[in-house]
């Protein structure tokens, strides 16, 4: 096996299998945040601590270190915030140790894709950690909030690939299979990232300019429209490359498995949406703000927070399927045509002048 193959360790595996179960997690935190109006309550994010007369920068959380934040503060909607902040933290050191991890054995057993895909985990979690402050110091700009989303989708893709292209069969697999419609199902995969991708987007857009954002949006916007319409787009999109892959490739589960649960999210999808719509039309959720002096601001009702978080997160792992498949049939197929087929055709062709030869002696 080349040194490119080499298998990853099961640990190395296992650790880039908790840094994207991590990563959702903090994706849920996150719209949790947005969804309850907790963006600014905890309104500081750099502080600067003074270590033996020099001046070193730290994470603050109202004035404390983030890691030594009082429990009894954590209420309301600086729960959501702070709790939010530590495990992005947390996701953080996890990410470091990946990247470590992957260059340190890129040699001998992480392969070099490994240690580029950990590297741009890194350059992202990096970048994402630097948006999140920037987003309280600004107090959330639509433009970075929107950034800040979106960073944080590419992140979880990053990782997930990192986690696929690692597994023991995408290492280990051999040529790649001559497949007929190799390259219209590679076409269709990579459509599936991109679609989801814009999709992610536009929602980003809609739920950081829209009425749950702000009280004072109309209802029915261009933002919103475009959603709906790249929405349908989407889904019709997921049945018809799925149903692709059920008809070629309806035997292998490398391919099968993905696309039929992206195919029960795409639906839930479409039921999550029309709830989240529901909810801020309904106008439960209070314009982000920064508390006063011992005050504790408010949160809305649960299915205010609840269904459009879940919009968001079922999202995440729809597109996270999409770049699953699309590495899979980048790395096991290849377009052409099989080679029974060619050799069936061959033999054909050449039964054709002899049988027209019979016809004309005849």
């Amino acid at each position: 096996m080349s040194e490119e193959t080499k298998l990853t360790g099961g640990r190395f595996r296992a650790l880039a299998g908790a840094v994207v179960v991590a990563t959702f997690v903090a994706l849920v935190l996150g719209a949790n945040v947005t969804s309850s109006g907790s963006g600014l309550a905890v309104p500081d994010w750099l502080g600067w601590h003074d270590f033996h007369g020099l001046k070193v920068p730290q994470i603050v959380s109202n004035g404390d270190n983030l890691f030594a934040y009082p429990i009894e503060k954590w209420v309301g909607a600086v729960f959501h915030e702070h709790v939010h902040r530590l495990w992005t933290a947390g996701l953080g050191f996890l990410t470091i140790c990946l990247v470590a991890w992957a260059f340190l054995r890129r040699r001998e057993a992480g392969g070099r894709s490994a240690a580029r895909w950990s590297l741009a985990a890194l350059a992202l979690v990096c970048a994402q950690g630097g948006l999140g402050g920037l987003t309280v110091e600004m107090r959330l700009p639509a433009w970075v909030s929107v950034l800040h989303g979106v960073t944080a989708q590419a992140f979880f893709c990053v990782v997930v690939a990192l986690r696929v292209t690692s597994a023991p069969a995408y290492l280990a697999a051999g040529p790649r299979e001559v497949c007929a419609a190799g390259r219209s199902l590679r076409r269709g995969a990579a459509w599936l990232v991109i679609a989801l991708a814009v999709q992610l987007l536009l929602g980003a857009v809609l739920r950081h300019t829209g009425p749950g954002k702000n009280p004072a949006a109309p209802m029915v916007s261009h933002a919103l429209l475009t959603h709906l319409a790249w929405g349908l787009v989407v889904v019709v999109s997921v049945f018809a490359v799925c149903a692709r892959f059920f008809r070629e490739r309806n035997r292998d589960n490398h391919f099968v498995h993905p696309a039929m649960i992206l195919c029960v999210l795409a639906f839930t999808q479409l039921l999550l949406g029309m709830g989240a719509y529901w909810v801020s039309a309904g106008g439960s959720r209070p314009a982000p703000a920064i508390p006063g002096p011992g005050e504790t601001l408010p949160t809305p009702g649960l299915a205010a927070i609840l269904l459009p978080s879940a919009h968001l997160a079922v999202g995440a792992l729809m597109i996270a399927l999409a770049v699953t498949i699309a590495l899979r049939t980048f790395r096991f197929l290849a377009p052409g045509v099989p080679a029974a087929a060619a050799a069936d055709a061959g033999e054909s062709a050449r039964e054709e002048p002899v049988d027209a030869a019979r016809e004309r002696s005849v």
